[in-house]
């Protein structure tokens, strides 16, 4: 979902979505980083007669490695990561996924059982160079 607002929408569009954490790549763009890193399990709840739900974590930022943003543009990001997940209209967006060699088009939050239940942040990185910017979030959802 991400990757469609950087591809398709202002201010998004000002922005590079990246699927991991940014290793080498982040020093070669020329746009501020949005990056999203693989879920992690946090707990399991089991109800007697019907299917367990795992909440899951999911560690995403904002980093600004450009030496030509300074700290506006990084609130901007943030801002947006924020808003994005507190947006009823979010949970309705479509997209177009493939998990498991399967493809989804048209595709929900819903319609994949994904309920978000917060978004934390943004917690500032703390960085050796004073022109580079870095926030992190933790998004965590039910599936």
């Amino acid at each position: 979902m991400i990757s469609k607002l950087c591809s398709t929408t202002a201010p998004w569009t000002s922005w590079t979505a990246i699927l991991g954490y940014p290793e080498s790549d982040v020093w070669e763009l020329t746009a501020a980083v949005i990056y999203v890193e693989t879920p992690y399990k946090i707990a399991i709840s089991r109800q007697q007669g019907g299917l367990g739900l795992g909440t899951y974590g999911v560690p995403l930022g904002a980093w600004d490695n450009r030496k030509t943003g300074g700290t506006e543009e990084m609130n901007i990001i943030s801002s947006r990561i924020l808003n994005l997940f507190e947006t009823p209209a979010t949970f309705n967006t479509q997209f177009t996924i493939v998990i498991g060699g399967t493809t989804y088009t048209n595709t929900t939050l819903y319609a994949q059982g994904i309920g978000i239940s917060d978004i934390s942040g943004a917690r500032r990185i703390e960085t050796e160079d004073s022109k580079e910017f870095r926030n992190e979030f933790t998004l965590t959802f039910i599936a």
